[in-house]
Formats: C-alpha cells, structure tokens, sequence
C-alpha cells in the first residue's frame, strides 16, 4: 500500500515526498474508487470528467466535504491528519464497494496497515 510511503516521508521530515504520495497516490485512488463506485450504482456509463470534475453529480454532499477536508498540506501534523483520514475514507468505501459488485476486500491487511500508521504517527510525535 502506497501510504507506507506516505508515513516514510513523514517520519523522515520529508514533506514533498509525503505530501506527493498521499495526493498523487492515495488521494487519486481514493476517487478512482468513488467513481467506480458512481459508475457501478448508475444505470448506463458515466463520465466523471477529467481530473474527477464531475464527481460531485454522483455523490453526496458529504462525501465531497469529506474529500476536501483531506486536502490540507499545510504541516507535517496536517498531512498525518489527511493521511488518517484518507485511510479511513478509504476503507469505508472499500467496504461498500467489495460488497455491492461482490468483491473481497482483505479487511485484515487495511487494519495493519492502520496500526502501521498510528504507531509511526505517535512515535514522530513523541519524538523518538
């Protein structure tokens, strides 16, 4: 998984490297899932656009709030926020996903790499 990469960056005070990985890696699948989610739910074939411009004609308002509170850069604290909830995002709609087009989602492997990141993060809090 591609946010190892992200929590890496992090821990070794590697900011663009994190912040590239998190948005071009994990924020970008985050919405290729959500519009195959889109797509999977909607009668005939959609387009989301270019970039996803159009994303936000087939989900709620509340899942485009949420992706745009991902999106704050400004800090290393912020981008282990974003990362945290990215992951989060993710593994939700992984879940929904995996069961409406009846694939299997390996729930055991998403939780390890969560615990991954939540050790790492409070380690580079405290310091050590």
């Amino acid at each position: 998984m591609v946010s190892t990469y992200v929590v890496k960056g992090l821990c070794r005070n590697e900011l663009f490297y994190a912040v590239t990985h998190l948005y071009e890696y994990c924020q970008q699948e985050l919405l290729r899932l959500l519009s195959w989610q889109a797509a999977w739910q909607e009668p005939e074939p959609i387009s989301v656009g270019k970039q996803f411009k159009y994303l936000k004609n087939y989900v709620t308002p509340d899942t485009m709030d949420q992706l745009a509170s991902l999106l704050d850069f400004s800090s290393k604290e912020a981008c282990w926020n974003s990362l945290i909830k990215t992951q989060a995002f993710f593994d939700v709609v992984a879940q929904d996903f995996a069961k409406m087009a009846q694939f299997t989602y390996h729930l055991q492997e998403a939780k390890k790499v969560t615990e991954y990141t939540n050790s790492l993060r409070l380690k580079d809090l405290q310091g050590k």
